[in-house]
C-alpha cells in the first residue's frame, strides 16, 4: 500500500498557468478602480455610526463611486442606444 501513495505523491499534478501578464495600461486602469472604490469605502466606514440608515450609506457610496469614476471614464459612446429588454 505504500508503493502506491509514493507513486500518487511522485505524480503531482503540473501548476496551471495563470493569466498572461497585463499590459501597463490594464494595470493603471485597475489601479485607478481599486483608488476609487478605496475612497468610496473609507467614506462609508466615515458614516457607519450607530443609527445610521442603511438606505443612507449606500446612496453616500454610489455617490462617491459615480463621482471618482464621472472623472475617469467620461468616454462617450457613439450610436443609438436601444433597449435590451421589453
Amino acid at each position: 500500500m505504500s508503493d502506491t501513495n509514493a507513486a500518487v505523491e511522485e505524480t503531482a499534478v503540473p501548476a496551471a498557468s495563470g493569466p498572461a501578464p497585463s499590459t501597463a495600461p490594464d494595470m493603471t486602469k485597475y489601479k485607478i478602480a481599486a483608488d476609487i472604490v478605496h475612497a468610496a469605502t473609507k467614506k462609508i466606514v466615515e458614516l457607519a455610526v450607530e443609527g445610521a440608515k442603511v438606505i443612507d450609506l449606500c446612496s453616500e457610496g454610489d455617490k462617491a463611486v459615480e463621482a471618482g469614476t464621472a472623472a475617469v471614464y467620461n468616454k462617450s459612446v457613439k450610436g443609438v442606444k436601444t433597449p435590451k429588454g421589453m
